[in-house]
């Protein structure tokens, strides 16, 4: 008689494994859906996104002209030209509008928890598994960030390649077919050129050899390791293309340990508990020369963790797995080296997060096979632990709304973050509140008296409510205290143009130049104060080098032909002119300049024209009508010249100038009755010049 073999746990088929594939993942989407919708209709945020996206010329104008650009610029210090290229087909479809880019976002996450079940699937051929550990992917709080921020379409396009090139390489170590190792490298080049972070793939691919074979083959890693090398080449170049914060300036050696020992304990922290969640974790402040007694002790808990799992190894080939699987995808993130302000971010837990996630959903399924009869409690628990996870990471779409309730809760979870306050500012400013801007740069100074952004960014809203003065104080502190940054002296630059103090703007542009060459804006500020002291050569170089770091812009086009109209270069201008036009083409601020610069340099048909577009895109705009009524004068159209500058007086009836003009073209055209009363309001209206016309005409 045979010997009744014992089944292997999981062998006997529970109730998920009895479910079709087809509608695991389908309530995978599904959940995830419901869970993350309400994020669609957010706005973009000052958190990067202007600079990555909204405000980044390779992306709203992207071309076939410029597509070499996007593979050899850096984009605020990072290189991610496959992300560049996304965000540029999404800008053409979606414009400004961030609900399209939110959607995106949402399409993506649910791409890659369904690749997440596939892995999984794959790894541990068991329902319950995969479709535990996807849910706990597509749910989990700290994978919010990654879904609400635009400007992490990088990280999401990384994942999905990333998961896809994992699932191509398993199916390489079960076929051998050359197909499916092609295919994975594919996806690695995908993933490094969307994020770079994407260079742990070779390292996670050898754990995948080494847990199914039990051996690693090196020699097919060497593309793989070759391509790392080299993306973490240019990934230093691009890093030290910004200026970027020196958190690690006031740390020992022996902290720096702490902190890298610390960190990967807050990630595991957060992953079982994710409470009081914030876009930033900003590194930790000493006391007497020593680091807060959390960073301490949570450093020695991971290192016993370590320990007691280093004993269990031979256990459970699963849990080195998920370990060693979480470890290898979050060590780019650790705060190795001095760069950025935080010590850990939400978002940088995607990816690793699936290793612990796997542990966990493995477990799980061990607990429900050998207690057979209390896993209804499991899964009332899991259950519990799942809608709460949901409930968590909708709310936290109210966070990512908009910069302010961004930054209103960073300041709320780190309230003695000077750099929150200033960052909350900074979204008042964009919203034009200046009072409310500088209130929070107030406290960020009171916070930190030594903190320059917090003084450069009042001395600016000070300088938007033209209280001059104690704006150049501000910007005046802010250069002594950090005289190696360039923005301080481009924003001071700023100031000088608004008061029309030209050689000072000039030389705090050469200061920031020398700073940062790269600095395109400082570039613009000297040719603009090059052409308002008549160095119009000068100023066309700059501009164009300008145009050169940041791509064309209408801005810059407009101001490249004002200054080739000062250079009587007509038909250079008029292209400027033109391209600008076409890359904005109803601004009437712009179609404004446009025909000044024409009428300055006495092109009066020009101006004529330019000044009847920007009347009619914006009907109200008065100082249009008035110039437009000198342009008709100096074209001997009188008739039309008195009515516009009557409609100039009936739009603003306190523009002095205007009733000064219709007093002269009175007199040319012979028509005297109402010259004096015209130059009598002039006078009154402040118009100095007016007196003695009025002395003359008012006998």
């Amino acid at each position: 008689m045979k010997k009744k073999t014992k089944p292997l746990l999981f062998e006997k088929p529970l109730f998920i494994e009895g479910i079709n594939v087809f509608y695991l993942v389908s309530l995978v989407v599904l959940l995830a859906l419901i869970t993350f919708y309400s994020g669609i209709k957010n706005a973009y945020t000052n958190f990067d996104d202007t600079i990555i996206v909204f405000g980044n010329p390779l992306v709203t104008q992207f071309s076939f002209y410029n597509f070499n650009k996007v593979f050899t610029t850096f984009t605020n210090g990072m290189y991610h030209p496959i992300t560049t290229i996304f965000l540029a087909m999404e800008y053409s479809v979606f414009a400004e509008s961030a609900k399209g880019f939110h959607a995106v976002s949402l399409g993506l996450h649910i791409c890659n928890s369904v690749l997440v079940f596939w892995l999984i699937y794959l790894i541990k051929p068991i329902k319950t598994v995969a479709f535990i550990a996807a849910l706990l992917f597509a749910l989990h709080p700290m994978h919010a960030e990654s879904v609400y921020w635009i400007s992490e379409r990088k990280g999401l396009l990384c994942a999905l390649f990333l998961l896809s090139g994992l699932i191509s390489y398993i199916f390489y170590l079960r076929s051998r077919k050359n197909k499916n190792y092609l295919f994975s490298l594919l996806f690695f080049l995908l993933a490094v050129l969307s994020k770079p972070s994407g260079i742990v793939f070779p390292a996670l691919i050898i754990l995948l050899d080494f847990y199914f074979l039990r051996k690693i083959n090196i020699i097919n890693k060497i593309p793989f390791i070759i391509v790392s090398l080299i993306v973490v080449i240019v990934s230093i170049y691009a890093a030290n293309s910004v200026e970027g914060i020196n958190s690690f300036a006031d740390y020992t050696l022996l902290d720096r340990l702490v902190l890298v020992m610390y960190a990967p304990f807050l990630y595991v922290f957060k992953a079982i508990v994710p409470y009081a969640l914030s876009a930033k974790y900003f590194f930790p402040d000493k006391s007497e020369g020593l680091l807060p007694l959390v960073n301490m002790a949570g450093a020695v808990l991971f290192m016993l963790l370590l320990v007691v799992l280093f004993k269990f190894r031979k256990k459970s080939k699963e849990l080195n797995f998920g370990i060693l699987f979480f470890l290898i995808s979050v060590s780019v993130y650790l705060p190795l080296i001095s760069i950025g302000d935080s010590i850990i971010s939400e978002r940088h837990s995607y990816i690793p997060y699936l290793g612990l996630f796997f542990i966990a959903s493995y477990f799980f399924n061990i607990a429900i096979s050998k207690f057979r009869n209390q896993k209804h409690v499991f899964w009332l628990l899991l259950i519990i632990i799942l809608v709460s996870m949901g409930v968590a990471s909708n709310q936290r779409s109210k966070t990512w709304a908009n910069s302010v309730s961004l930054w209103a809760d960073v300041v709320k979870t780190n309230p003695g973050s000077a750099l929150a306050y200033v960052n909350l500012g900074d979204s008042y400013t964009e919203l034009e509140k200046y009072d409310i801007a500088e209130t929070n740069y107030t406290k960020a100074i009171s916070l930190d008296s030594l903190y320059a952004p917090a003084y450069m960014n009042r001395g600016y809203v000070r300088l938007k409510t033209e209280a001059f003065v104690p704006a150049l104080q501000d910007m005046n502190k802010a250069v002594s205290l950090n005289p190696g940054f360039s923005k301080v002296f481009y924003n001071r630059s700023c100031l000088f143009i608004e008061t029309s103090q030209w050689q000072n703007a000039i030389d705090d542009c050469n200061k920031a130049i020398q700073l940062n060459p790269a600095f395109g804006l400082s570039y613009y500020n000297r040719a603009v104060a090059y052409y308002n002291i008549n160095r119009f050569k000068e100023a066309l170089t700059d501009i164009d080098k300008s145009i050169a770091l940041q791509s064309e812009s209408a801005l810059l086009l407009l101001n490249k032909g004002k200054i080739q109209i000062a250079l009587a270069d007509t038909l250079s201008a008029q292209i400027a002119f033109s391209k600008a036009e076409e890359l904005s083409p109803d601004n009437a601020d712009y179609s404004f300049q446009i025909g000044m610069a024409y009428f300055k340099s006495k092109h009066f048909i020009a101006s004529d024209k330019y000044f009847s577009k920007t009347i009619d895109i914006s009907p109200s705009f008065t100082k249009a009508f008035f110039y437009r009524a000198m342009s008709r004068e100096s074209l001997s159209m009188n008739d039309e010249a008195l009515a516009d500058y009557n409609l100039c007086i009936r739009g603003d009836s306190t523009f002095a100038p205007a009733f000064y003009g219709k007093g002269l073209l009175l007199i040319k055209t012979g028509n005297n009755e109402d010259v004096c009363k015209s130059f009598k309001v002039a006078l009154k209206l402040g118009f100095e010049a007016a007196r003695s016309m009025t002395e003359k005409y008012c006998k």
